[in-house]
């Protein structure tokens, strides 16, 4: 393109650059390089941006180029499309190859022909990738035999009553008890938000709180909550104990080293923000339950390992396509008319787990990750504040704040003309838990080291910029 609309259209985009990336990063950024070429008769041309490569200045690292972005502009009108950098929490991000298949399996899945969103679910082809999905899971979280692993349909709430249903024959004669670790929001919402408490009033079981840190606000969680558990819970009855390893909306973390390998209780735990973080001794646990959209695939399936041996065939408050055993029948998913991308979601991304080196590569990088972050907070106090005590932090959920209140709509500005989103907080935990304005980034296995160094190297800006 020549001519007098050369330096309007130049103008024009310079604009739209200086609206994404913001004034004052001149130091930091250098200039994009542009490629102008025909493009057809009703839009005059297309630009093609490469995103810049961006230098921490006070860091060693260097982001470099990561994609393409292609920018049309015409006489009327401009539109841009960037990709983001998502710290989200849950949906969370997964790896471009994993979305790169899904995408692809729209339209053909595995050679039928046919969309993954409207293959029946009796198919042969989704028989055979459903039963290679529960093998890759057995695979990548060493599961014993003793164990079942079925995909069962919706979030992980749906088994703040279904895990306990599958374990407690109903109806029953002697109620068994089910201890509570309170250690976090979603802990306690297990138990208030229509889960343990409606169970108890239903007189399926009775509930009793084993350990709570809701009084310093979970700002601490409880390590040894097994220490417990002997005078809280009754001598000689069925007894389970539920726990949430990993919380998601106040950002603590249990550790499951010490606890008791003879005990005379099960464990339920809710993994949905853990089970794929860190190696586990599945063993340990009676009924694991996770949903897939924070670690193993998208939203629609939740992942539950169970040990086969306490599973109930029947419950009569049980919903069929929630019950394990059932599942394990069918396939360890195909009970009902299943969602079959979000099944194939957890085929790719735990083939992409195990591609990567399995949960030890996984352990390694998200702590390299969160200790990168946290030591980018406690190294500025002047500007951040970490919510969660250092001894209870968890790997993939962290949250601070600006130490000064009134900097913190000053920091989300610059994050979002960075591009940077997804972190806020879970709604309502900054007033119930006197957090106040504050931040929750999610650094879930699908993340990378220089995404983590383009938002630390934006709060060292933001902290020389007080100087």
């Amino acid at each position: 393109m020549t001519g007098p609309m050369m330096p309007a259209a130049i103008a024009a985009l310079s604009n739209i650059l200086t609206q994404i990336w913001g004034e004052g990063y001149g130091s930091s950024v250098l200039l994009p390089r542009l490629r102008l070429c025909m493009w057809n008769e009703t839009t005059p041309f297309m630009p093609e941006i490469v995103t810049p490569k961006l230098t921490i200045l006070r860091e060693t690292l260097v982001c470099e180029e990561v994609r393409r972005v292609p920018l049309i502009l015409t006489q009327k009108r401009k539109r841009c499309v960037v990709k983001k950098i998502e710290f989200t929490a849950g949906p969370a991000p997964m790896p471009d190859e994993v979305i790169e298949q899904i995408d692809a399996a729209t339209r053909d899945f595995l050679g039928t022909g046919m969309s993954v969103r409207s293959i029946p679910h009796r198919h042969p082809k989704v028989i055979d990738m459903t039963e290679e999905t529960i093998g890759l899971l057995r695979e990548v979280y060493r599961v014993p035999k003793s164990h079942a692993v079925v995909l069962v349909p919706g979030g992980g709430s749906s088994q703040f009553k279904a895990a306990a249903l599958n374990l407690i024959p109903f109806p029953n004669t002697r109620k068994p008890v089910i201890g509570h670790v309170d250690s976090g929001h979603w802990a306690q919402a297990a138990r208030a938000k229509r889960g343990l408490d409606d169970l108890e009033k239903a007189g399926v079981c009775s509930v009793r709180t084993v350990a709570s840190t809701r009084g310093v606000q979970y700002r601490k969680v409880p390590h040894t909550w097994y220490e417990a558990v002997d005078e809280r819970l009754p001598i000689g009855c069925e007894a389970f104990v539920h726990i949430t390893p990993n919380d998601t909306a106040t950002g603590g973390q249990l550790r499951l080293s010490g606890i008791p390998v003879h005990r005379d209780y099960g464990i339920i735990a809710d993994m949905s923000s853990e089970l794929g973080t860190r190696v586990i001794d599945v063993e340990q646990f009676d009924y694991i339950y996770a949903g897939a959209q924070k670690l193993a695939g998208e939203t629609g399936v939740t992942i539950v390992i169970a040990r086969k041996v306490l599973l109930q065939e029947d419950c009569l408050l049980l919903p069929g396509p929630l019950n394990v055993l059932a599942q394990v029948k069918s396939c360890g998913a195909l009970f009902n008319t299943a969602d079959i991308e979000a099944i194939y979601s957890v085929n790719l991304t735990t083939k992409w787990m195990l591609e990567q080196g399995g949960l030890a590569e996984m352990e390694r990088r998200n702590r390299e990750h969160a200790e990168f972050l946290y030591r980018m907070i406690d190294d500025h106090p002047s500007s951040f504040e970490g919510i969660v005590d250092p001894d209870s932090r968890s790997l993939v959920n962290v949250l601070f704040k600006t130490t000064n209140p009134n900097r913190h709509g000053e920091f989300a500005d610059m994050c979002e003309k960075a591009g940077i989103v997804g972190i806020g907080p879970y709604p309502g935990v900054a007033k119930l838990y006197e957090y106040g304005d504050h931040f929750r980034v999610s650094l879930y296995n699908a993340r990378t080291m220089k995404e983590i160094g383009l938002f630390c190297s934006l709060m060292d800006e933001f902290h020389h910029r007080a100087r």
